[in-house]
């Protein structure tokens, strides 16, 4: 099991940590963000005009928490799982961790977007070029 970051930032902001998900890999992690997602705009905590609708019962073109008659979360994204969530001016990023090795020996975990980006941070946080991915979460 690992710790997967996740990220809140308002527009204008910098990006904060506001939360771990502790899963067994990034994938599941996804799927949970996505669970929260879900059940917060369910459950009102982003305001209570969210309702869930079905193709079946409402017509809609696809089954998921619709806002003012527009798809919001889709059911989709709720089984594949999602990295990432934005509402009104707010955004959420679930990053994943990275594992490094520095100079050969030494080595090291950080969170990052993407691997290109964990291995420059891993550089200037070091002051060394010579960093080596071995493996992400």
């Amino acid at each position: 099991m690992n710790d997967y970051r996740l990220l809140k930032k308002r527009d204008g902001q910098l990006w904060k940590n506001c939360g771990t998900f502790y899963s067994k890999n990034f994938e599941e992690a996804k799927k949970e963000f996505a669970e929260t997602i879900f059940n917060d705009l369910l459950n009102g905590v982003h305001g209570d005009n969210y309702c869930y609708l079905t193709v079946e019962e409402d017509g809609v073109e696809e089954d998921g928490i619709y806002y003012n008659g527009e798809l919001e979360f889709s059911n989709t994204d709720l089984e594949n799982g999602v990295d990432g969530y934005s509402n009104d001016v707010y955004r959420w990023k679930l990053q994943n961790f990275y594992n490094v090795k520095i100079d050969l020996k030494n080595e090291d975990s950080l969170f990052a977007d993407n691997e290109n980006e964990a291995i420059i941070e891993a550089k200037e946080c070091y002051d060394t070029d010579n960093v080596i991915l071995i493996s992400k979460g």
